[in-house]
């Protein structure tokens, strides 16, 4: 048998030249402009706010006090979410602790209880002393690097390592903590910079958009005008040890 060439539906052959216009005429535009736009996409957890974090320290400017004091209570959370998932891990696989630890896990898990969705900016002494005596115990600080942990945050290690700094009552959130704090993005973030490239200033503009399922029907939204896509995906999701 021959191969036949099949006929190109006009309709088709003519939207597709008019997309083809459409894409080269806002080529021309962001040229003629100096705009490069980017789009960041990824699954949730993968990175993309980190990343937009630090191209705003670099390029834009830093963080206010009041926007760190924001951060904080985000901190908080991180911290407070990581002890109840380290705390549930070692039940789980029946993992013992000092009875004196414990008395301070059962006052833990009843503050997680009572305190539901509710976001903290400031830790009492009592919840403060149980997360000390919590990370002191090696039970506790070894399992945040056991295998299985698929809702405790990379950055749990970093967060406890500094708990006396962030327990302090001045506290206030650098640099390094706010990239480092999580908190899921909703939505679509934009940030806007420029930078001088062979002598020429290029206007840059970053969007993120979140990466949970939920989210994932507004980046079609978002295509418009693209330069690049930037797909992040996390190293750590490869550490399957």
């Amino acid at each position: 048998m021959g191969a036949a060439r099949s006929r190109e539906n006009p309709d088709q052959a003519e939207n597709s030249r008019r997309i083809d216009k459409e894409i080269e005429s806002q080529k021309r535009e962001q040229r003629r402009r100096n705009l490069v736009k980017i789009l960041i996409l990824g699954a949730g957890d993968a990175g993309k706010s980190t990343i937009m974090k630090q191209l705003r320290i670099l390029h834009i400017q830093e963080f206010t006090h009041e926007e760190k004091q924001v951060h904080k209570c985000i901190i908080y959370s991180n911290m407070l979410e990581s002890m109840r998932v380290l705390l549930e891990y070692m039940e789980d696989r029946k993992l013992s602790l000092p009875e004196d630890t414990e008395i301070h896990a059962n006052k833990f898990k009843e503050f997680v209880k009572s305190r539901q969705s509710r976001q903290l900016c400031k830790l009492d002494d009592d919840l403060s002393t149980a997360l000390q005596k919590l990370w002191s115990n090696d039970a506790v600080r070894n399992s945040a690097s056991l295998p299985g942990h698929s809702q405790l945050d990379d950055s749990t290690p970093y967060f406890f390592g500094h708990l006396t700094r962030i327990l302090d009552d001045a506290y206030e959130p650098t640099e390094e903590d706010i990239i480092r704090s999580r908190v899921r993005t909703t939505g679509i973030v934009e940030i806007r910079f420029k930078l001088t490239l062979n002598r020429r200033e290029v206007k840059f503009q970053m969007v993120d958009v979140g990466g949970q399922r939920s989210e994932r029907r507004k980046w079609i939204h978002c295509f418009e005008g693209v330069t690049a896509v930037l797909f992040v995906s996390p190293l750590a999701e490869f550490d399957q040890s």
